[in-house]
């Protein structure tokens, strides 16, 4: 995880992202662009996902979701970057995050004809684990004044 200091990084699968949005983020650091910006064309990318998943295009789908999650990565590298984090981008990623998951998670339950309490259930496991990580990533770095998580 690039965004904790040298000695506070560790390996993290579902940050797949971050390398390419660092990258993206760093030719978007001179223009006009905000995170906010970032923020709202990962919204549409993940729209987009989502209308292709109901529709059957499985593959292109998949495509737009990692797109999705590099968008995702680089709002806030491009935050860093800049040196304009906010309370309003972090809440404004923190909600998009949480309904476009809630979203796929109805697109694959549509697809699937599988019970809403699967998805319910997973969608509730989704959303405690990343509270859980939120809330003990804050409480172990809070305290350190040297480390800009935003």
């Amino acid at each position: 995880m690039s965004k904790l200091p040298k000695k506070y990084q560790f390996f993290d699968f579902s940050d797949y992202g971050r390398s390419p949005g660092h990258w993206l983020a760093n030719r978007l650091k001179n223009t006009i662009l905000t995170p906010i910006h970032v923020t709202t064309m990962f919204v549409v990318v993940g729209i987009f996902a989502i209308f292709l998943i109901l529709n059957q295009y499985y593959i292109t789908a998949a495509f737009f979701i990692i797109i999705k999650s590099i968008l995702d990565a680089a709002d806030g590298e491009l935050s860093r970057l800049k040196k304009t984090p906010s309370y309003v981008g972090r809440y404004y990623d923190s909600i998009a995050d949480i309904l476009l998951n809630f979203c796929f998670l109805l697109s694959f339950w549509y697809i699937s004809n599988n019970s809403i309490s699967i998805i319910n259930y997973v969608n509730n496991v989704d959303f405690w684990i990343t509270e859980l990580h939120n809330f003990f990533f804050y409480i172990l770095f809070f305290s350190n004044s040297n480390i800009c998580w935003y």
